[in-house]
This record gives structure tokens, C-alpha cells and sequence, in this order.
């Protein structure tokens, strides 16, 4: 409805002491009655502002609450004077100043009514903020419809409700803001407060310091899986439960970008973890491994480390561990895939500049403690391998290298080989390798046992571990000492190799390492 049909309404008893101009063919889309100091968050354009005039005795009261109307291009102010008495003339100035219209209203006539004409005359809308909701919503699904993301969601949410937002990703990225951008402690402090919660309400977060609360909102996928976080810089558990529609539209909106992003690291991750894993096997040819190399944009003739990272909180995203890690190895000269694997970030670092990788030739360690929130990431890399077939080896040692790291630093990177013993040494060798030699030496008493049902493998392994002690090894195989003997001498015999000789029983045990679970 426009300002002049309420006008002409006499039941209304309204009058006009300031006009913009065509103040009166604008429309009137909604009506809020409030005493808010500066209410702009609740208003948008077209409402009219009933009040009784409350904030008029603070200091600035007139001009703050005035501006904030102008700011919202609000259709009319409409001012009570049961508890003014009369109209001051700093009302009357301000509302000229900003190009405002003021109206009165008598005093035998109650807001409510004055509401309710409004709201009436207002297609599907039960109050002002209902009607207010609908209409935000509408205007969400033509920037969905768009295409324009994110970004115009927020933008548009803070011009309707005058409160910055921003939005975090289910990894603990920053992916858009409106309003003051947040500090990247303020994003990992707050990210690891909403981290496991898949609440669909109002989530509060607690000022830190001399910060002010926050409030936030899980960002579900189709599936129900947690792809992000919406916050609002404030207490707005009263906008998510006067206004449901407005935070379900926001959080409908944000997921199509949130879910989209989710899905897309999906897919790229799959095709990497592939490789990784043909990789870790040894089990494809060398000229395969060359294609799907290149399939990833990684050039097989380039040296290649592997890398493998952790965060030891099955509450932390490996997600977010294998992000954190992209960032801290890049470099210009070196091209990264990566992939998540039983838990853990694997990433493949390939081009010439990986020759000369050094643990503290990264990116500032300090940006990623807040997202890490106390806890420790643990990085193991292994030596550059130039060719395919060292791959599995490299993959390996990363691992080896992660075992076996002491550091105690919040983010700890092993990069050089502590071989000091023989599982460090026998970590170098690729997994083909590893079978390869184990099936050299023990395969024809693997055969002999699934023949026979005989246990002489472990009857090996035992007599090894106790320095072939007769005695103790027959104790602990609860066997007599000359079984103990014919079973070793038949082992001798099957595999033309004799434990009187320094290699073979070199052999012998470092087979059976190679086979320990």
C-alpha cells in the first residue's frame, strides 16, 4: 500500500510534519514498532518505524536512531507522543537533515492497529518481520538464480539486518565476508569451537578478550553433512527465532556454493588417492604410473618426494590437515596433488625445485596455529626419487619418517632418514621389493606349510629371535629340542640355505621382517 492511502485513513489519526519528496506514492512494505536505539538490523526498505520516542533522552539518542532509519530507506517514522509530550524540534531537524518522513500519530489510536493495516494489505506476510522474511528470501533465490554466490548472499543479508557475517568453510577456509573482515586467529578460534557441531540452530560463541560474541549456524549438505558454518558478529539468537525464514534461506543459499566446493574437492581427491594408492602397491607398470602422472599434471621424469601429514584428533578434518599442508610446502617451482588416505593427507611433490626441499623452506608456520587450536601437526617427507620406480619407496620412508618423529613443536616436520637400524634401512625399499626378496627366501617354506599344515615359518622366526637358542626356543614352541632340530634342518633343506652361515641367517630374519604384520 502507498503512504498517502494510509493518510486518508482517518481511523488511523495520522499526520504529516515532514514530507520527502513523493514521500506519499512510496511504498509501504512493512511496519516495526520499537524504542531500539538504532534498530537498522531489523529494518529494510519500504518499512514504516513506529515509536514512542524512548531513545530521544540519551545522549545523540535523536540523531543516532534517525541516521540509522535514513540508512535503511525506511518509508516513514511515525512517532507517538503519550511519552514525549510533544514533538521536539531536534526530531523535526534530524528528519529534515536526512531527508526522513515524520509523522504523528493520535493518541486514542494504538501502534498495533497501525500494524496490522499494513500488514494486511501485505500478500502472505502474518507480521512485519514475517512479511520482511518473505521478501528477503525472494530476493536469495534470484542471486541463487544469478549465480552470483556467496559473497552477494552476505552482502545482501548485511544491507537487509546491519550485521556483518562471514562464512567458513567444513576445512576452516574463509570463503566470504561482509563487513569487517576477521582476524585469522578470530577464524581458527572460532572454527575449533564449532568443530563436530552439526546443530541446525543457533550456536553461541563467546566473546574472546574484548571481542563481542558471535553467533553461528551450521551449513548442511543434501546429504546432512556439515560443509560450513554462518556467523554473525553479535548475539542474534532473536533474529534466528523471530525470522526462521530469513537464517533457513541464508543457510540454503550458502550451501549451494559450500556443498559444490565439497563435492568438487571430492572428486579431484578420488582421482589422486588412485594414484597414490597403485603407488603404495607397486602393482602397476612403470609406464602406467608414467600416464596417470601426467593425467595429474605431474611430470614422471621430474624428481618426486612424497609426503605424509596428521593431526592426531579424530574430531580434526583430514581435510583441513591436507589443505594445511598444501599451503605450507608450496613453491613456486614444485607441482602438488594430494589426497586423504585411512585418515592421513598424502601429497606427491614433483619438478626440479623438490631437489633442494628443506623442512624450513615453507611458508610461515605461525598463520596456521590458530586453526590448529593447540593441537600438533606431524609431517613425515621423504628424499627426492627421480623416476617412477622409486615411488613406493618414497611413500614408505614418508611414513617411516612420520613413525618415528620425536619433535614436539606444534608443527613438526621430518625430512631426513635416521637410519640406524635395519627396519629404517629395509623402510627404503618399495613394496615389490620388500615381496620380492621375502618370497625369494621364504616362499618354498610357505609352500611346504599350506602342503603339510607344518608351522616351520614360525618355527624359524622363533629360533632367529632367540639368538638360535635350542633350549629357549624349544620352550617357547612348547616343542621337544629334537623336533626343534629336525624342523630347522628341514627348513635348511627346502630352501638350500644353512643358519651356520652369517648371510644366510641374515636372510633369513630380514625375510621374515619384511612378512612381520
Amino acid at each position: 500500500m502507498k503512504l498517502e492511502e494510509m493518510l486518508r485513513q482517518e481511523r488511523l489519526g495520522l499526520s504529516v510534519v515532514v514530507a520527502a519528496p513523493d514521500a506519499l506514492h512510496r511504498d509501504v512494505t512493512g511496519a516495526y514498532i520499537t524504542d531500539l536505539p538504532d534498530p537498522s538490523r531489523f529494518l529494510s526498505v519500504g518499512d514504516i518505524v513506529l515509536t514512542s520516542g524512548m531513545w530521544h533522552s540519551r545522549s545523540d539518542g535523536t540523531d543516532t536512531f534517525v541516521a540509522a532509519l535514513a540508512r535503511q530507506r525506511v518509508a516513514a517514522l511515525i512517532v507517538g507522543l503519550v511519552h514525549l509530550g510533544h514533538l521536539s524540534d531536534d526530531i523535526i531537524d534530524a528528519c529534515r537533515r536526512y531527508g526522513l518522513t515524520l509523522l504523528t500519530i493520535s493518541d486514542r489510536v494504538s501502534f498495533k492497529e497501525v500494524a496490522e493495516t499494513v500488514t494486511a494489505a501485505q500478500v502472505g506476510a502474518a507480521d512485519g518481520l514475517a512479511a520482511k522474511g518473505i521478501r528477503f528470501n525472494a530476493r536469495l533465490a534470484e542471486i541463487v538464480a544469478r549465480g552470483e554466490g556467496a559473497e552477494a548472499v552476505l552482502r545482501d543479508f548485511r544491507t537487509e539486518f546491519a550485521v556483518d557475517c562471514w562464512l567458513i568453510d567444513d576445512i576452516g577456509t574463509l570463503v566470504a565476508v561482509a563487513g569487517d573482515v576477521p582476524s585469522t586467529e578470530d577464524v581458527g578460534r572460532v572454527w575449533n569451537m564449532l568443530l563436530g557441531n552439526d546443530g541446525s540452530g543457533p550456536l553461541p560463541v563467546p566473546a574472546m578478550g574484548a571481542g563481542s560474541p558471535r553467533t553461528a549456524w551450521s551449513v548442511t549438505a543434501s546429504t546432512q553433512q556439515v560443509v560450513g558454518y554462518f556467523i554473525c558478529e553479535g548475539d542474534q539468537r532473536r533474529l534466528s527465532r523471530d525470522t526462521p525464514i530469513v537464517i533457513d534461506g541464508v543457510r540454503g543459499a550458502l550451501r549451494v556454493d559450500l556443498e559444490f566446493s565439497s563435492r568438487w574437492r571430492g572428486a579431484n581427491h578420488s582421482h589422486v588417492s588412485e594414484l597414490v594408492r597403485v603407488l603404495a602397491e607397486d602393482s602397476v607398470s612403470p609406464g602406467e604410473i608414467s600416464a596417470r602422472m601426467r593425467l595429474e599434471g605431474l611430470d614422471p621424469k621430474d624428481p618426486t618426494v612424497a609426503v605424509i601429514a596428521e593431526v592426531a584428533d579424530r574430531v580434526f578434518p583430514p581435510a583441513a590437515v591436507l589443505e594445511m599442508s598444501y599451503r605450507l610446502l608450496a613453491r613456486e617451482d614444485v607441482r602438488i596433488i594430494g589426497c586423504v588416505i585411512d585418515d592421513r593427507a598424502v601429497l606427491l611433490l614433483n619438478g626440479p625445485g623438490v631437489d633442494g626441499f628443506s623442512a624450513h623452506d615453507h611458508a610461515s608456520r605461525e598463520e596456521f596455529l590458530p586453526k590448529l587450536g593447540g593441537r600438533q601437526l606431524r609431517i613425515g617427507v621423504s628424499d627426492a626419487r627421480t623416476g617412477v620406480s622409486g615411488l613406493s619407496a618414497a611413500i614408505v620412508s614418508a611414513a617411516e619418517r612420520l613413525s618415528r618423529l620425536q619433535d614436539a613443536s606444534p608443527i613438526a616436520i621430518a625430512a631426513t632418514s635416521d637410519v640406524r637400524t635395519h627396519r629404517a634401512l629395509l623402510s627404503q625399499l618399495s613394496e615389490r621389493e620388500r615381496q620380492t626378496f621375502a618370497a625369494e627366501v621364504l616362499s618354498p617354506l610357505w609352500d611346504y606349510d599350506a602342503r603339510q599344515g607344518a608351522d616351520l615359518v614360525r618355527t624359524l622366526r622363533v629360533f632367529l629371535q632367540n639368538a638360535c637358542a635350542w633350549q629357549e626356543s624349544a620352550r617357547q614352541l612348547h616343542l621337544h629340542t629334537n623336533t626343534l632340530r629336525y624342523r630347522i634342518a628341514r627348513a635348511e633343506e627346502l630352501t638350500n640355505r644353512s643358519l651356520s652361515s652369517m648371510d644366510d641367517r641374515v636372510d633369513f630374519y630380514l625375510a621374515l621382517e619384511l612378512t612381520t604384520p
